[in-house]
């Protein structure tokens, strides 16, 4: 056996950095092939590293569609699935032995834009501290006739940034809400869409907190956040129970741009009054604290 394959073990458990890596290396080998996805998934399992066990419990037809999922965003393969796609692209030269090695480079951009708009007063040390309270989950729902909306923001404090995961899923109204959102059956069948996000959040010295997060998997517009408010409170080493945070979706263009500030600033209730506004009106979000993580 290849001693660089003997590295890679099934027992791991693949990240939303890896299985992003993963799905752009075959989607290189994809391409640079031009093969179906019935002929990739049957070259994986004529992969001579592949335990004899995997490869007699798998069919072609089901790994093929898997693998077509995962290229489209729309479901993540199975922990065997993706150990099998990652020992094929090795064995192809698609991804060498150590290029899903999780490595902390993920945080030198978040820890460099923090050192950037902190000084090193011992005052914003201190300051920066505080947002630990600001740890945990936090959740949302919105409810319509037909459907229910489910978000949940799980934020983990770590010297001055955040790491997040931000999850926002679309749930037909087939049952009471406390099943859909606490029995997982009932949850499972009533999913029409479930997209995560990953990222971080950088902390100010004066309060200020910034959300980035990007889709795992698949192209989507990344989420970008600012927590606005919480709820108050006597002690700021007490967990925060209540975030407020306003959604930013970008730059847009507007027929009339001062009429459309005024109407923003006046933070009307009638849109009607939004003057040539190509998008929604920008709206607050209440989350609340929730139990465990996801």
């Amino acid at each position: 056996m290849d001693s660089s394959l003997q590295q890679v073990t099934v027992e791991q458990s693949f990240t939303p950095w890896q299985i992003s890596r993963l799905k752009d290396r075959l989607m290189n080998y994809k391409g640079a092939k031009r093969y179906g996805w019935e002929r990739i998934a049957t070259d994986i399992l004529f992969e001579e590293e592949l335990s004899e066990t995997y490869v007699d419990s798998e069919d072609v037809r089901p790994l093929s569609e898997s693998l077509r999922r995962l290229a489209n965003g729309s479901q993540t393969p199975s922990e065997q699935r993706l150990h099998a796609v990652e020992l094929f692209l090795i064995s192809q030269g698609y991804l060498g032995p150590n290029d899903l090695e999780q490595v902390d480079a993920s945080r030198q951009a978040p820890l460099a834009f923090r050192d950037f708009i902190i000084s090193d007063r011992e005052e914003d040390s201190d300051d920066l501290s505080s947002f630990a309270a600001f740890e945990g989950t936090y959740s949302r729902v919105h409810t319509a006739t037909h459907e229910v909306h489910h978000e949940r923001v799980s934020l983990v404090f770590d010297s001055g940034i955040f790491t997040v995961t931000y999850q926002e899923t679309f749930l037909k109204n087939i049952d009471s809400l406390d099943r859909l959102l606490n029995i997982s059956s009932v949850r499972d069948r009533a999913i029409s869409r479930d997209d995560k996000y990953t990222g971080w959040a950088v902390c100010g010295p004066f309060g200020q907190i910034i959300i980035i997060a990007k889709a795992i998997a698949y192209s989507k517009r990344p989420k970008f956040f600012m927590i606005w408010a919480e709820t108050d409170r006597d002690d700021r080493e007490t967990p925060a129970t209540e975030l407020l945070l306003l959604p930013y979706h970008g730059v847009r263009g507007v027929e009339d741009i001062e009429a459309a500030s005024n109407a923003l600033n006046r933070r009307q209730e009638d849109e009607s009054e939004i003057v040539g506004l190509t998008s929604v009106t920008p709206r607050f979000q209440l989350f609340s604290r929730s139990e465990g993580r996801f």
